[in-house]
């Protein structure tokens, strides 16, 4: 009787197993598709590309096991080699990263250092900030979520000073240089602001100001760079319910995909050296990203295998939404993340080079 009961549970464990193989294998495909373009962009099988394929292994360990376990090794071992290749051809990794070195062959270089940071609205402490900003002693920072009361403003000008600090709107982006700034401005989105603090509901979007980046021309020992702190849209909805959430999430995703697309031509019309970066709310196999590598070099991959978590700073890490990003006659030598905590996203420090004065 055991024995039967045994074989029962065996084969309603392979028959599950199976069926979940075959449905995540199904949505691989579709993501692939994803990934390749197959579907228009406005289309709302995009959000699926959000999901990295570090992500896929966690779907894949249920019936990983029971294949194990029931000595199934054709199947298991079939079913990990195809993520595995998965991993290595879609995956963020370094193998088909774009490279940067013939952009500066033959010319006389320098190295400015960039921090891309996000502040959480400073919830982790004023002073965390400051101690981290001064630790890092980068020569530019591109700052996110950079909501400070009016009063914090002056002190913190005065704690980074001769760094520069200037800043955009409520909630917005700043940044910090250790040179001349010749030109600050700020650039509006065509998308609203999203709270930070609270949910959000889309029938009141509308109320809101509109979003922004920051875009500064810091004069590097004669040469200008154009340094640009972004953040595309995030946030909550209101309701933790799926009848809420689920709205949401493609209203967001509809906004991203008109920010980078504003933020794209804005970029084409910019001359000589670019950094730009911050928390993207992105990861590295979406839609945003995709078009962002057509364009420019992620830094980060340049140096490393693979591009690692930055959200959070809690156990556990699970996403990379931090960037750094470097275009016209540029190239990354050097980029790490820190092991500092003043928000929930780890900070992306880089080394890059750029032209210096004849």
């Amino acid at each position: 009787m055991l024995t039967i009961l045994r074989r029962i549970l065996s084969s309603i464990f392979r028959w599950c197993a199976n069926l979940w193989t075959l449905t995540i294998i199904i949505l691989m495909g579709i993501w692939i598709m994803v990934y390749l373009g197959f579907f228009p962009i406005e289309s709302r099988w995009i959000a699926l590309g959000y999901s990295p394929p570090v992500w896929f292994i966690l779907f894949l360990i249920p019936p990983l096991v029971v294949y194990f376990i029931q000595n199934l090794k054709g199947r298991w071992k079939s079913l990990l080699a195809l993520y595995l290749v998965i991993f290595v051809i879609f995956g963020d990794v370094s193998f088909f990263s774009k490279p940067t070195h013939q952009f500066l062959n033959g010319k006389e270089t320098q190295s400015i250092s960039v921090v891309a940071l996000n502040l959480r609205y400073y919830s982790y402490g004023f002073d965390k900030v400051v101690t981290a900003i001064n630790d890092l002693d980068a020569d530019i920072y591109l700052l996110s979520e950079n909501d400070i009361k009016a009063e914090k403003v002056t002190e913190l000008k005065e704690q980074v000073y001769p760094k520069e600090f200037y800043m955009g709107q409520k909630e917005g982006t700043a940044i910090i240089s250790r040179y001349p700034v010749t030109s600050f401005k700020e650039i509006k989105f065509p998308t609203r602001q999203a709270s930070l603090h609270i949910g959000n509901k889309i029938e009141e979007m509308h109320l809101n100001p509109f979003r922004s980046f920051v875009h500064a021309i810091v004069n590097v020992n004669g040469v200008p760079v154009h340094a640009i702190s972004v953040r595309f849209i995030a946030g909550r909805s209101w309701d933790k319910r799926p009848q809420s959430v689920v709205p949401w999430t493609f209203y967001v995703l509809g906004e991203q995909i008109k920010e980078i697309s504003f933020f794209l031509d804005y970029l084409k019309g910019l001359e000589g050296p670019v950094v730009f970066g911050g928390d993207l709310n992105a990861t590295p196999s979406s839609i945003i990203l995709r078009k962002l590598n057509e364009v420019a070099a992620d830094v980060y991959l340049q140096d490393h295998i693979w591009g690692g978590f930055t959200f959070w700073t809690r156990f556990p890490s699970y996403a990379r939404l931090d960037y750094i990003f470097c275009m016209n006659e540029t190239q990354p030598v050097h980029s790490e993340r820190p092991d500092i905590v003043v928000s929930d996203h780890y900070p992306i420090f880089a080394e890059i080079l750029i032209p210096a004065v004849k």
